[in-house]
């Protein structure tokens, strides 16, 4: 059985692992005095809730690959959530975030 979809202002220290909904609001790079760099984001929920991720250096591939043009087609999250795509398309990609912080 598949696990539900939570809500991001649900989450807490509960559990390790959650199965979230979210599109990215705002992407930034941090680089630390050390030179290493690690990701900071804003994520929205379909209820329009907000939390702060930060992926840790080991898990930033430095070199992101260009996305050809048209190559990608965008769905809404309202679908995801829904369930109303194609099952045999990509949906979601499982990441990895050490903290999370409620904004």
């Amino acid at each position: 059985m598949a696990r539900p979809i939570e809500a991001v202002k649900d989450i807490n220290d509960s559990k390790d692992l959650w199965k979230i909904a979210v599109r990215c609001k705002h992407m930034w790079t941090v680089t630390s005095s050390s030179n290493k760099q690690h990701l900071e984001l804003i994520l929205v929920d379909s209820n329009l809730d907000m939390i702060q991720a930060i992926v840790p250096p080991p898990l930033v591939k430095t070199e992101l690959p260009d996305i050809p043009v048209n190559f990608l087609n965008i769905i809404g999250l309202d679908t995801i959530v829904d369930e109303k795509f194609q099952s045999n398309l990509l949906v979601d990609v499982v990441g990895g975030v050490t903290e999370i912080v409620q904004t």
